[in-house]
């Protein structure tokens, strides 16, 4: 298994990541996308790779390790609050197959961070205190590692990074997208 020293830098500054625009032959695949020749979007597949690393780091801090996809079903089952939801609804909502959200859900479950209940026919999962607290120190974790971050830049970055955010936020609310 690769540790953060194996791993490319994603937090801190890019030496190795043109952000200038140019043809698609021999753009970093990193950053190339059919069609985006900008440095904006460039920037927002960087801030992409920031988030998701600040999560699986987040996830790899714990013993024993949480996947991403441990923390995408506790995030669902936080966000349907204490009722749970049926298997096949997680399943819909990640976006991946009743089996293979079954085996994270047993894996979950073996940790003690979700319960698996049988309603009539269909079985519903809930999360667990124990989940919730992993949840809180999981999200306590990822928003340190932003703040260190926005604490490298100067405070009318960090005040547009923030008015960004807010932005987006307001743009996602009540849309069908946990991720």
């Amino acid at each position: 298994m690769q540790g953060p020293a194996d791993c490319p830098d994603l937090e801190g500054p890019s030496t190795d990541v043109d952000l200038q625009p140019r043809a698609m032959p021999g753009r970093n695949p990193v950053t190339a996308v059919p069609g985006a020749n900008d440095r904006a979007d460039a920037a927002l597949l960087r801030l992409c790779r920031v988030m998701t690393a600040a999560t699986l780091r987040a996830g790899n801090a714990r013993q024993p390790a949480l996947s991403a996809s441990h923390i995408r079903v506790l995030t669902v089952l936080a966000a349907a609050h204490s009722a749970g939801l049926p298997l096949t609804a997680v399943a819909g909502c990640l976006g991946a197959t009743q089996p293979a959200v079954s085996r994270v859900c047993a894996e979950l479950a073996d940790r003690k961070l979700l319960t698996r209940e049988a309603h009539g026919e269909e079985l519903r999962v809930f999360l667990t205190p124990a989940g919730a607290e992993i949840l809180t120190e999981l999200n306590r974790d990822r928003l340190g590692r932003i703040q260190s971050l926005l604490a490298r830049m100067p405070a009318a970055g960090r005040a547009d990074v923030l008015s960004a955010a807010e932005a987006l936020a307001r743009a996602t609310a009540g849309a069908d997208a946990l991720w």
